[in-house]
């Protein structure tokens, strides 16, 4: 009776803490998604709390399979956890934002974004989501938004699927689901999981004592490059010039090529979209950024990134659009959170406004 009670309390008191908390699922197919068909509670940010809910298909959207696929114009978002929208609610994030000035620009209510992000998604997955899933929805557009960390990570996902398998699958993720038993547990849950790491800890001193390599673990900031036979993270393209990171850039733009040839063969135009991190434009935007462990806001090839893909405009094979020179020129501040350097609110209306401008001057929207 005690427990029941506290159960309905803290469903009134803390209704979204008492939701399931938004956390990834394992596949086999794409590494990780978001659950599907859930409502979950991702944290406060600013005090204001962060819902996230998904499609029947894990997608961050107001949009069903069916009703997206009836709309006219039809574009489909990939990304890692800028474009999925880390930090605001999902009307704040900028594909739907997106949908909205697309629809004022064409004067059209036939005009449908999907946000199809996930968080820590890179080429690789995005190649494998397109075939998988997003051929279904027949989007008349793609477009893929890239983040510094994609080159790392696309060589930490690589290492992880199975060995000559093609498309790559990843057996050791198997299959999860969030399992919600109700807001005494989900309040507890995050007590129980923080006790686990800590008793788990000792065992991960030891490993490096031993001169072990830090196992490619669940946690997804625990992973690291292997790069010239040195452990680095998912930051090192800022920290080598190109003629050395290359190899690396150039695995990933094949899973960008293949992405493109996927969506073109589910009948879509497809758009790279190159983004930057703050201190590429502006190193005061994020004064308490809680990555700054892993950077310097003053790396010595922070824009090797920008080079390599303008490098490649003249011969890829579909557009590629550097947010980079639209970022230097607004006067729009700030367009990150203080203390994360993804975008806050205005700065996801920012970016919602210049895609705009981009994809009806260049006429990508055409059905």
């Amino acid at each position: 009776m005690a427990v029941g009670f506290v159960e309905v309390a803290l469903r009134l008191l803390r209704p979204y803490e008492s939701l399931p908390r938004f956390r990834w699922i394992a596949s086999r197919r794409l590494h990780h998604v978001n659950p599907p068909s859930l409502r979950m509670f991702s944290g406060y940010v600013g005090g204001v709390p962060v819902v996230v809910e998904t499609n029947e298909d894990g997608f961050r959207t107001r949009h069903t399979r069916a009703s997206f696929a009836s709309q006219g114009v039809r574009v489909a978002v990939l990304g890692d956890s800028f474009a999925f929208g880390a930090g605001v609610n999902e009307p704040d994030a900028f594909p739907a934002r997106l949908e909205g000035e697309l629809q004022r620009r064409l004067d059209s209510r036939d005009v449908a974004v999907l946000n199809a992000g996930v968080i820590s998604y890179s080429p690789l997955l995005e190649r494998l989501q397109v075939a998988d899933v997003l051929a279904g929805y027949r989007p008349t557009l793609v477009v893929m938004l890239l983040d510094a960390t994609d080159i790392g990570d696309d060589f930490i996902y690589a290492q992880k699927a199975e060995r000559g398998a093609l498309p790559p699958v990843f057996p050791l993720e198997g299959e999860t689901q969030v399992r919600h038993y109700g807001a005494v547990h989900e309040l507890t849950r995050p007590a129980l999981r923080w006790m686990g790491e800590r008793l788990f800890y000792p065992i991960e001193l030891l490993r490096k004592a031993s001169g072990q390599a830090p196992a490619l673990g669940p946690n997804y900031y625990l992973n690291y490059v292997t790069f010239e036979g040195q452990q680095e993270n998912r930051f090192f393209i800022y920290r080598h010039p190109l003629e050395r990171t290359a190899p690396y850039f150039e695995e990933t733009y094949r899973h960008i090529e293949a992405a493109a040839a996927a969506s073109q063969a589910a009948g879509a135009r497809f758009v790279l979209v190159v983004s930057p991190r703050y201190h590429h434009w502006n190193p005061r935007e994020c004064p308490y950024d809680w990555q700054r462990g892993a950077y310097r806001i003053d790396e010595p090839y922070q824009f090797e990134l920008f080079r390599f893909f303008e490098q490649k405009r003249a011969s890829a094979p579909f557009p590629i659009l550097d947010l980079l020179p639209f970022f230097r020129r607004t006067q729009e501040s700030p367009l990150v959170f203080p203390n994360d350097p993804h975008w806050n609110p205005q700065g996801h209306a920012f970016v919602a406004r210049t895609l705009a401008d981009s994809l009806v001057e260049s006429r990508l929207l055409a059905e």
